[in-house]
């Protein structure tokens, strides 16, 4: 069980993180922009 939680924790983790980038690459294109 302990396992399973680590491993959803982590493509949790992942998720986050690449929304994240593409928020950021989003703001950057963005950014000059406005």
């Amino acid at each position: 069980p302990a396992l399973d939680e680590n491993v959803h924790a982590i493509g949790k983790s992942r998720s986050v993180d690449r929304i994240n980038k593409a928020l950021a690459f989003i703001a950057e294109r963005e950014g000059p922009a406005s």
